[in-house]
């Protein structure tokens, strides 16, 4: 290995590399630190700011506890449809019975706030195409349970009853069953 700094001249050549390379590392070990404290700052900041819009969006169905009954009367088709294109959505596939279906404000735009009725009681479904989720993240907070799940380039809301949150083949049911419409 040492083969090509062999004789006198390698032993010098050899010492000064390994001088040089001693010199450096502490610049590696600078740029790791700074690298890694840029990496775990990015992570707190995502986390944080999902973090943010699981709060808001409980907060939105805390604040309309009317949509929130079992049951109901469903909303007509054609409503649903109107509440849905504002934001560039569709239905892909029947949700169930949606018993509320509203135009909201959220986080400074409007979103499609919606009431499935489920198995295990009403859902709210926020449709949120102007946020982005990088992964499903699943919380509880002031008596609800729900996740946010990434939907192509936005994301969806999905909150219950914190006694039955919202499993992950319902939420994968109402993730499939909005497409957004293609501009």
């Amino acid at each position: 290995m040492n083969a090509p700094f062999a004789g006198k001249d390698g032993k010098a050549a050899l010492a000064a590399l390994r001088t040089i390379l001693g010199q450096r590392r502490p610049w590696y070990a600078l740029a790791a630190s700074l690298l890694t404290g840029v990496l775990l700052g990015t992570l707190l900041w995502v986390n944080g700011a999902t973090g943010a819009v699981a709060k808001a969006a409980v907060a939105h169905v805390v604040d309309e506890p009317v949509a929130m009954v079992r049951g109901g009367v469903p909303v007509a088709p054609e409503r649903l449809r109107e509440v849905l294109h504002q934001v560039g959505a569709r239905w892909r596939a029947d949700p169930g019975l949606v018993s509320y279906a509203r135009s909201c404000p959220f986080r400074g735009h409007s979103v499609p706030h919606l009431v499935v009725q489920t198995a295990d009681g009403p859902v709210a479904l926020l449709v949120l195409r102007k946020e982005r989720v990088p992964r499903t993240l699943l919380f509880r907070e002031r008596g609800y349970a729900g996740r946010l799940e990434p939907l192509g380039t936005g994301a969806i809301a999905i909150i219950g009853e914190s006694s039955a949150p919202v499993g992950e083949e319902e939420a994968r049911r109402l993730a499939a069953a909005i497409a957004w419409e293609t501009p």
